[in-house]
């Protein structure tokens, strides 16, 4: 009897044992299905991989890029527009889209939505621009684009002419019958022409502070001072 007693007992600890060790080795299989489930990368959308920075063996982080996706082969145009001319872009605005290095492309966009921020530095903000599918477009190239805005009657000079002061007023400098130049106070109004975020081609409404004949000083006007003899480029 008690042998038969001594048997029951090393077999339920047995049974007891291997219970342990199922419960051990299924908790190792649910370990290891969570790390293959960690091994396995989903896009969050369909679309064309522009991309790939992750590789095969690494071991990445949760928050870490791996790669880059060109969502649904949509393409956006992230154009930096100066503060000064942001009161003229709103969303759903249509945009001229061009390139200087491939003459083909030339497309209309529209305006997504502008990001709050203005870097400080540059006091440029970023307008987000929708871009129709083009066999011609890269991710990463360089494009132009140009936003029709109202129109409005009066004077307007070069951009290039206008000089922004610190206490927030604009001056110019306009040229006397000597050749000696005058900083005159403006008051600006519609930027018009040229591309969005490039001052180079575009014209300035004045105002008030000129008139019609005034001649201004439009190359290198920066570096003038009141009085300065200016030699006048025919």
């Amino acid at each position: 009897v008690n042998t038969a007693a001594s048997a029951v007992s090393s077999a339920r600890a047995n049974v007891g044992n291997n219970a342990a060790g199922v419960r051990s080795n299924e908790a190792q299989v649910r370990q290891l299905e969570t790390q293959l489930e960690q091994t396995i990368v989903r896009a969050p959308d369909s679309g064309l991989v522009a991309e790939r920075i992750g590789r095969v063996g690494d071991v990445s982080s949760g928050n870490q890029k791996l790669f880059s996706i060109v969502r649904g082969n949509k393409l956006e145009l992230q154009l930096k527009v100066p503060e000064t001319q942001l009161s003229q872009v709103q969303p759903g605005t249509s945009v001229q889209i061009t390139s200087d290095s491939d003459k083909r492309i030339k497309l209309s966009g529209t305006v997504r939505d502008i990001l709050p921020l203005i870097d400080p530095q540059s006091r440029q903000a970023t307008v987000r621009i929708d871009l129709p599918q083009s066999e011609f477009l890269r991710s990463g190239m360089f494009l132009r684009g140009s936003i029709a805005t109202a129109t409005a009657q009066g004077l307007t000079v070069p951009a290039k002419a206008i000089l922004p002061q610190s206490d927030g007023t604009s001056i110019v400098y306009k040229l006397a019958g000597d050749n000696t130049v005058q900083a005159q106070r403006v008051e600006v109004g519609e930027i018009s022409g040229g591309a969005v975020g490039d001052l180079t081609e575009a014209k300035v409404q004045i105002k008030q502070g000129l008139k019609a004949g005034d001649r201004v000083v439009v190359t290198g006007a920066g570096y003038l001072q009141d009085g300065a003899l200016v030699k006048v480029a025919k």
